[in-house]
C-alpha cells in the first residue's frame, strides 16, 4: 500500500520501543503503547531492521511529511509500505501485525506522543547518551 493523502507512517525500531518502555516484545509493549499513543494504530514487522523488528505508527501525511525525530523515519506519500490486514492482530510467522489496531479511519497517532517515545527509547540506560527513561509502565496487577 502507498500513503496518501491522507495518512503517511513512521517506523520505530524495536530497541527504542522496547527501550522506552522498558519491555520486551510487541505483547508486552500492547498496553502501553495505546494508552501512551491514544489509540493510534501501530503495527510490528518482524525483522525489518536485519534482525531486528520495527513498530510503525500510522499518522497524518503532514506529520509523516515533516517528521525529523532521530532514530525513527517517516514514510511520506511515494513511498511503499506493508500494512497488515485489519483482523491481524497476533503473529503469524514473519508478517506484520496490529499490536494497537485500527479503531476506524481518522484515527491516527499523534506527532508529540511519538517523538517522546522515540526519544525516551534513545535516553534508554545503556544507549549512547542514555540516562533515565522518560516512559515506563506502570506493573500490571
Amino acid at each position: 500500500m502507498q500513503p496518501g493523502v491522507l495518512f503517511g507512517a513512521v517506523i520505530v525500531p524495536e530497541r527504542l520501543v522496547h527501550g522506552a518502555l522498558g519491555l520486551d516484545g510487541p505483547d508486552a509493549c500492547a498496553r502501553p503503547l495505546a494508552e501512551h499513543l491514544q489509540g493510534g494504530p501501530l503495527f510490528y514487522s518482524p525483522g525489518v531492521f536485519g534482525q531486528e523488528g520495527s513498530y510503525t505508527a500510522l499518522v497524518s501525511a503532514s506529520i509523516a511529511m515533516s517528521w525529523r525525530t532521530r532514530g525513527s523515519m517517516g514514510y511520506h506519500y511515494r513511498a511503499l509500505i506493508l500494512i497488515p490486514s485489519p483482523h491481524l492482530t497476533e503473529p503469524d510467522g514473519e508478517r506484520p501485525w496490529w499490536v494497537v489496531p485500527l479503531d476506524g479511519p481518522g484515527v491516527p497517532c499523534g506527532a508529540q506522543p511519538l517523538s517522546a517515545l522515540v526519544i525516551a527509547g534513545r535516553r534508554a540506560p545503556g544507549r549512547p547518551g542514555g540516562g533515565d527513561l522518560c516512559l515506563r509502565s506502570p506493573p500490571v496487577p
